[in-house]
């Protein structure tokens, strides 16, 4: 699967290259953000690299630790790319067709399967529960999942007050997602689920 994924990627990235070749002016003047250009040229290395380690002649190449680093920061970071441009078809454009807004909840619930299964183990692992974390945990998860079908209605707001300042205006020029606007309403699940699994030191003293 990891393969044909990879092949899917080198036809899209030698289409990229025939557009931004063949059709230069067009391609840089409609299609072209320098953003983007290093969003998609840092997955295209992490594809490269998870290949190349895949087959024993380059994973004999790196340490245990670094196969593994290698291969979780690069799924991360593949999935990251076209869930933000999912998210941004279906939250800026709002001309967003069916096929976006499937492809953007594939993303986000391979992603919130995550947050589950990491939620589920700390949950098994407390001894004390607190019920104000509970339900605040709860609470929290709740506003992430209402961000998350929301995102239409805040997103112009909330960009606006993430770039407020100027060096968060420039780094949005060039830092691949900043500011985070597509993985916000995981982050906030993510938060809940911490507190709503986090673990009531002070009744143990």
């Amino acid at each position: 699967i990891g393969l044909v994924f990879a092949v899917a990627m080198a036809w899209q990235g030698l289409f990229i290259f025939i557009m931004s070749y063949y059709f230069h002016d067009y391609y840089f003047s409609e299609v072209y953000y320098f953003r983007d250009e290093i969003e998609g040229s840092i997955g295209y290395i992490f594809l490269m690299a998870m290949v190349l380690t895949s087959f024993k002649f380059g994973s004999k190449l790196v340490s245990s630790s670094q196969w593994r680093i290698i291969h979780k920061t690069g799924v991360y970071f593949l999935w990251a790319y076209p869930f933000s441009v999912y998210w941004w078809t279906i939250s800026y454009y709002g001309n967003a067709l069916l096929i976006d807004y499937v492809f953007y909840w594939i993303g986000f619930l391979a992603f919130l399967a995550r947050i589950v299964a990491w939620g589920k183990m700390r949950y098994e692992k407390l001894t004390n529960k607190n019920m104000i974390d509970q339900y605040f945990g709860i609470f929290v998860i709740l506003l992430g999942l209402t961000m998350s079908v929301t995102s239409l209605y805040w997103q112009a707001i909330l960009t606006k007050y993430l770039t407020f300042f100027s060096w968060s205006a420039t780094f949005e020029l060039w830092l691949p997602f900043w500011p985070f606007e597509p993985f916000l309403s995981l982050m906030v699940i993510g938060l809940g689920t911490m507190i709503l699994t986090n673990e009531d030191t002070e009744s143990q003293c």
